[in-house]
């Protein structure tokens, strides 16, 4: 009796336990299905980490019946159970992994790493060297053999998933062929699913077997009197191969979680799989042993210890995986109570007065001895730095809505009871600010802004391009306008993460967005803001060849040339187009020190100095050209090009132009239209007809003939969007519709141009030079570019000239027509005979 009371206590106790342990498993799965939505947890996949966790506290509740030995029933039906219920666990890793990378598969880089071998002569021959050549050697050579074993497992999943999809389809559907069985595809989440049930079926018909099988099936034995043990005819046979096929979907998913280039680290969960996997052998190294001692003389010591190996496998595996993701993607406890705790957090040291200055750009700025009481919670920069990584992947997947959700969740961390919006963050939150959560703000608002003006291109409804249009607008004025506001700006050495709100609020003034406060000319506002610039890049070269381009052409457009031509003698003297073109483009979109550069021989023909601007197009020649072509980098290449051609065209040097085409083999991708393509096949139409109309030789590579081009001229597409547009003419001093429109007037100019089709071409070409009036002219109607305004009258005075001789002609060819008409219809009315009273 005491023996039974004993027994039931035991298991009451162990069913209390594993309840409890369960439930929390359901607790993480409920918070994981209830968050599905949540942008930075999605590409977590929250569903299936759902479903792992339930799997688990199913394993978990399943443990109990190992306390029970005393029916059939029980014995035969708990193997299979906890091994399915772990085989699922694996198989759900297996196919989140899978489906992750299929999904990322654009932004990896899954080239293998090449091993080279480090070369060297008979003086490298010394036996350390050789060590660390051989030792350097084996690291690449097992890092190749992952990433091998890597792709050939996922081509193997996606052949699976392909081969799933037939089945499913009845044979609807087509086989699908290994060789084209590829990892760059879009996976759905029931389809991962179906991977994953896919490889449970070998435990499936393993466990049916076992079950239909007497022989193999564990049945109740009585061992004692009263005591009672599963045992099987085969002994152990069945238990040791579902634990090895249990295990297969586990080393799967290891080889899948292998960190690679380009994945990042919230997506890799190769580490948290191993840590689960070191406390799953520390405990059964621990509990094994003394199962085989204990046997079945103790079945509740045997009981508690086979427990025990099942959770040592099951409980770190939801913590690791399903609970971390929750808690790194959304946050274990609030944002709220988070900010409440005083514990990791920075503090700076100064405790001095806040004084205000006013700043040179219009705003309010806080001095060297402001007050900065900002912290560093280190809990809510780490979810932004994980919730930046998402927006990164979602933005390389093209979804930039998504991308930029995630960036006002990012912001939203830093607001105190409220999300963020377009209004901003106020004075107490900006004060509130550490140094490196200044830098996380800023960062997302200059994303934002990017990522906003991106979309907006791309948007069809005219509401839609507006709201994107102010959402960039603000984000950008914003990261400047937090920058400023910030007591704890003065605690950041580097601020390179500012730089981009430079740029990029260069270019938007470019598109005729004015952003000059009230009390402020727009000249003092644009040099005063590259003048920050360029402080702040004094001590990082590549940026301060950037921030000096920026000042260079501030200053020049507003008609301070011998300024800003000054600028460009210091840019000579720190540029270097090949060290510095490269990162200058990968940091800013393109290479604008090298724009510039070319860019001061337009100013000068534009003076009239027609010998300094031969010199600094040369020298554009020369140094700056050779330099950006080799950078293979198309939007500093047609920069550079395009200016070149505007002022070799200016100086009678058009042959020279084909030449540079041929010498450096520009070749702008077809099958990728952008903004650079099109300028490029509009100056090359240009090139050809100024080589036609020179009666030079054509050596420019292209088969359009003089009828493709005209075809070219008088297509009704608009090939570039008027902000693109815009920017073009402020980059360069030449208007894309400009130079659309003097190829039509050089069209049908040519001799072998039909007359009806000059008519067509010359009436194209006013059409397009009214946009041309329109984008060189801001909302109010200013000027944005005098350069390219005077290139544009030149054109349309040249435009209209040719059309009123065109109608003067045609108006001679009719008047004859018209005498002829009218003396016929006389003769006519003449001939019908009688008198006018007669015919009256």
């Amino acid at each position: 009796m005491g023996a039974v009371d004993s027994d039931v206590a035991f298991r009451a106790c162990l069913g209390v336990l594993l309840s409890l342990l369960a439930c929390g498993q359901l607790w993480v799965a409920g918070a994981l299905f209830k968050h599905r939505h949540n942008s930075l947890l999605e590409l977590s996949q929250p569903v299936a980490l759902s479903l792992f966790a339930a799997s688990g506290a199913v394993a978990t509740l399943s443990s109990l019946t190992l306390a029970w030995s005393g029916g059939d029933g029980v014995c035969a039906v708990r193997q299979p159970i906890i091994l399915l219920s772990i085989s699922f666990m694996g198989s759900i890793l297996v196919a989140r992994s899978w489906r992750i990378g299929c999904i990322a598969s654009p932004a990896l880089a899954f080239s293998s790493a090449k091993a080279v071998e480090p070369s060297g002569g008979e003086d490298d021959a010394r036996p350390s060297r050789s060590i660390t050549r051989q030792t350097t050697l084996a690291r690449i050579q097992k890092r190749v053999a992952l990433h091998e074993g890597r792709l050939k497992a996922l081509r193997m999943l996606s052949a699976m998933w392909g081969w799933t999809r037939f089945v499913r389809g009845c044979g609807r559907q087509s086989a699908p062929l290994r060789r084209s069985i590829g990892i760059k595809q879009q996976i759905q989440f029931e389809d991962s699913m179906w991977v994953a049930v896919t490889l449970m079926v070998p435990q499936i018909i393993l466990q049916v077997v076992n079950l239909s099988v007497p022989a193999l099936r564990m049945q109740s034995a009585e061992i004692d009197l009263g005591e009672y043990a599963c045992q099987s005819e085969l002994g152990p046979l069945m238990l040791t191969l579902g634990t090895l096929v249990s295990a297969t979907p586990f080393l799967l998913a290891l080889l899948l979680n292998v960190p690679s280039e380009g994945l990042p680290d919230i997506f890799c969960e190769f580490h948290q799989m191993a840590a689960s996997l070191r406390v799953s052998i520390g405990v059964l190294v621990i509990t094994l042993p003394v199962v085989l001692m204990v046997e079945n003389e103790l079945p509740s010591a045997r009981a508690y210890l086979l427990t025990a190996s099942v959770l040592g496998f099951v409980i770190p595996l939801c913590y690791h995986v399903a609970f971390a993701s929750m808690s790194a993607c959304n946050g274990r406890r609030g944002k709220s109570q988070i900010k409440k705790r005083p514990s990791h957090v920075e503090r700076s040291n100064s405790q001095l007065p806040i004084t205000r200055r006013k700043s040179s750009m219009g705003r309010s700025s806080f001095s060297q001895s402001s007050e900065t009481d900002g912290e560093d919670n280190l809990e809510l920069l780490q979810m932004a730095e994980n919730a930046a990584t998402m927006g990164t992947m979602y933005e390389t997947l093209g979804n930039l809505p998504k991308a930029i959700q995630i960036d006002h969740e990012v912001l939203s961390l830093f607001k105190d009871d409220s999300e963020y919006s377009n209004e901003g963050f106020t004075d107490s939150e900006v004060r509130s600010f550490g140094p490196k959560t200044l830098q996380v703000v800023i960062a997302a608002l200059v994303s934002t802004a990017k990522r906003s003006m991106n979309h907006r291109g791309t948007c069809n409804e005219d509401e839609e391009k507006e709201r994107y249009r102010e959402m960039g607008i603000k984000s950008a004025y914003g990261a400047m306008d937090v920058f400023e506001r910030a007591p704890a700006k003065h605690l950041i050495q580097d601020r390179s993460v500012l730089f981009p709100a430079y740029s990029l609020m260069s270019v938007l003034i470019k598109g005729g967005i004015s952003m000059t406060p009230n009390d402020q000319s727009a000249a003092d506002f644009e040099n005063g803001f590259a003048s920050h610039f360029v402080r702040d890049t004094s001590f990082q070269l590549v940026h301060h060849c950037r921030s000096l381009s920026m000042k260079a052409e501030a200053l020049a457009t507003h008609g301070r040339f011998d300024e800003a031509l000054c600028v460009i003698s210091d840019i000579k003297s720190i540029y270097d187009p090949a060290l510095h073109s490269k990162p200058i483009a990968s940091n800013y979109g393109t290479d604008h020190c090298a724009r510039v550069l070319a860019l001061s021989a337009v100013w000068l023909q534009h003076l009239n100095r027609a010998q300094e601007a031969r010199e600094h197009i040369d020298y554009a020649i020369e140094n700056i050209l050779p330099g950006v072509a080799e950078t293979k980098e198309l939007m500093s290449l047609s920069y550079v090009f395009a200016i070149t051609v505007q002022v070799l065209r200016a100086q009678g040097r058009v042959a020279l132009c084909s030449e540079l085409w041929e010498k450096h083999g520009f070749a702008p991708p077809a099958n990728q239209p952008s903004l650079a393509t099109h300028f490029l096949e509009a100056v090359l139409v240009l090139l050809r007809c100024c080589n036609v109309q020179s009666d030079t030789h054509n050596n420019l590579e292209s088969n359009n003939s003089i009828e493709s081009d005209v075809a070219w001229a008088l297509d009704e597409e608009e090939k570039i969007v008027q902000w693109g547009a815009r920017i073009w003419s402020e980059m360069i001093c030449w208007s894309f519709h400009s130079l659309w429109a003097e190829i039509c007037l050089l069209l049908a100019n040519n001799p072998t141009t039909s007359a009806g089709r000059s008519r067509a071409l010359i009436e194209r070409g006013l059409r397009l030079s009214s946009l041309a009036e329109a984008e060189l002219k801001d909302d109010k109607g200013n000027i944005t570019s005098q350069i390219s305004y005077a290139s544009h009258l030149r054109i349309r005075s040249e435009l209209v000239s040719t059309h009123s001789q065109n109608t003067h002609a045609a108006n001679k060819r009719e008047k004859p027509k018209r005498r002829g008409n009218a003396a016929a219809s006389i003769n006519g009315s003449s001939g019908g005979g009688g008198s006018l009273e007669e015919k009256r």
